[in-house]
This record gives C-alpha cells, sequence and structure tokens, in this order.
C-alpha cells in the first residue's frame, strides 16, 4: 500500500495505551489519504479495463486478413 518507513513507526506507535490526541489525528489523517490515493488507483484501473474492453471489440470487429488494423494505427 505504499507506506514508508516514518509511517509504518508512526502506525506502530498506537499499540502503546497512551496516545496523544495529536498522534490519533495525525494517523487517522494518514489513513484518509492512503484511502485516497487507493481509491485514485482503483479508479485509474477500472478506466484501463474498460478502455481495454472497449479495444478489444473495436479489435474483433476489424478484417485483420486485410492488415486494417495497421492501417488503423498508422494512417491518421
Amino acid at each position: 500500500m505504499g507506506f514508508t518507513i516514518k509511517e509504518i513507526q508512526q502506525l506502530l506507535v498506537l499499540r502503546n495505551d497512551s496516545v496523544s490526541t495529536e498522534c490519533n489525528d495525525a494517523t487517522v489523517m494518514l489513513m484518509n489519504q492512503k484511502i485516497m490515493k487507493l481509491e485514485e488507483k482503483v479508479q485509474f484501473y477500472q478506466h484501463a479495463l474498460k478502455v481495454t474492453y472497449i479495444f478489444r471489440k473495436i479489435i474483433s470487429l476489424l478484417d485483420l486478413s486485410s492488415g486494417s488494423l495497421i492501417y488503423v494505427w498508422i494512417e491518421p
């Protein structure tokens, strides 16, 4: 998930019973940031998957025996 050593140390501090409010708030903020980054990655890969499905459909409709796929990508 991409945690740095500093972030891991920060999370390990939570194992102590006497965690300050500031430490807890910072940790919650860190987790919120990680969640947002993961959501962005999920959206990116969902979009990439949709584009790949569309590309597969386009390829399946082309007559590849005539080399039309090559012309589709070479000719503007």
